[in-house]
């Protein structure tokens, strides 16, 4: 995408994000200050508050390593978890199919608390994608129309990595996972299925190339294709 400097971002948005947070943002697909006029607007917020209180919340987190793509969520109460979920994706599955998973999970567990409560999560992207209307994501969709129906859930984001406890345990369950997850089928991203396209395509022209009839003397100078 074209580089973007801060000024060419909504005013809103530059003053709810750091220099660094930007540049984050800009890793992602789209930019964007989402309408007031978009319901989950109240939702959601970039704006980090977190504080280790001991009150009722839930942490989010996604990994993706050279073992493989997991998820978890917990439900975190007086500096200890009561509840936890910890599933294993496909190796092929992104890191940010994990984190969107884990958020879906966090909304479904807490649909039945029936009170206020935030979801904390560190993924920047995915909060954006849930704030994107036109997004076509299936989970994110997903997720928009159960945020809509539970208006006590609040999504929140904060920083990784700096000692909030329920978010060092979730990043902690999700690494777990990979061993002690439960599978969770979903389909294949856009990124892989073409990757594979390409891959097989070079594979049949390597092999066209490596038995065809014409063009032997430049295959012993080019042997790949």
């Amino acid at each position: 995408m074209p580089e973007l400097l801060e000024q060419d971002l909504h005013p809103t948005f530059s003053l709810l994000y750091s220099a660094q947070q930007i540049t984050r943002a800009k890793a992602v697909e789209f930019i964007f200050t989402p309408s007031p006029n978009f319901l989950l607007h109240n939702q959601i917020s970039f704006i980090e508050n977190h504080i280790d209180s001991g009150a009722k919340a839930i942490y989010t987190d996604g990994s993706k390593t050279d073992e493989g793509t997991c998820s978890a969520s917990c439900i975190f109460e007086n500096y200890g978890i009561i509840a936890s979920w910890q599933g294993k994706l496909d190796r092929s599955n992104s890191v940010f199919e994990a984190e969107i998973l884990a958020i879906r999970m966090a909304i479904e567990a807490a649909s039945s608390l029936h009170r206020p409560i935030k979801i904390w999560t560190d993924s920047l992207s995915s909060l954006m994608a849930i704030l994107n209307p036109k997004s076509h994501h299936s989970m994110v969709q997903e997720i928009q129309t159960l945020l809509l129906s539970h208006k006590h859930i609040h999504l929140r984001w904060l920083k990784a990595h700096v000692g909030y406890l329920g978010n060092e345990c979730a990043n902690q369950l999700a690494k777990e996972a990979i061993t002690k997850g439960d599978p969770f089928l979903l389909p294949k991203p856009f990124s892989y299925l073409k990757s594979e396209i390409k891959s097989a395509a070079l594979n049949i022209w390597q092999d066209n190339w490596d038995n065809g009839e014409t063009g032997r003397s430049t295959h012993d100078i080019v042997p790949r294709v």
